[in-house]
């Protein structure tokens, strides 16, 4: 999970600083001390880290795209076969920021003498699953805390990372 954090929710969610400060620069961030414990991170204060946002923007069933090939390939005494494709175009936009976009085709044709290029199933296959991967390097780990407890109990809360 990342997001962000003003004082008013700092406030309201009593978090427990477990190590450090909280971030006072753009390149600093925290950690929520159960979470790198998940991740089996062994991270100090003041350490450099990568962080990677993975957001998928296209998760598609190809099966759909099959059928409706399928019915037409073999209505014409056509036999199908498939490739797929994946490529990994990125962006460097300024500084440490680097974007990524992940995507993955699958080609279903009929088996002719053609040939079958990277660009042939980008224009005729099916984009079947995207990610936009951004990455930040070098960001500066200021600061990690542990669970809080409230009446006794203690609170494994999903926290919210400060880019």
């Amino acid at each position: 999970m990342v997001g962000t954090f003003n004082q008013e929710l700092i406030d309201m969610g009593r978090f427990s600083l477990y190590k450090g400060r909280y971030p006072e620069k753009p390149d600093e961030i925290m950690l929520e001390l159960n979470q790198m414990s998940n991740m089996n991170l062994d991270l100090e204060v003041g350490q450099k880290i990568n962080v990677n946002i993975e957001i998928t923007t296209i998760d598609k069933d190809v099966g759909p795209y099959i059928m409706e090939l399928n019915k037409e390939y073999y209505e014409k005494g056509l036999y199908p076969d498939y490739l797929q494709h994946h490529e990994t175009p990125f962006e460097n936009i300024g500084g440490d920021i680097v974007v990524v976009v992940s995507n993955d085709y699958f080609f279903y044709y009929p088996i002719q003498d053609q040939d079958i290029s990277p660009e042939l199933i980008r224009e005729k296959g099916c984009l079947h699953n995207q990610k936009v991967i951004l990455k930040k390097r070098s960001l500066l780990l200021q600061v990690y805390w542990n669970p809080i407890q409230i009446n006794g109990i203690w609170m494994d809360m999903l926290q919210p990372m400060h880019l």
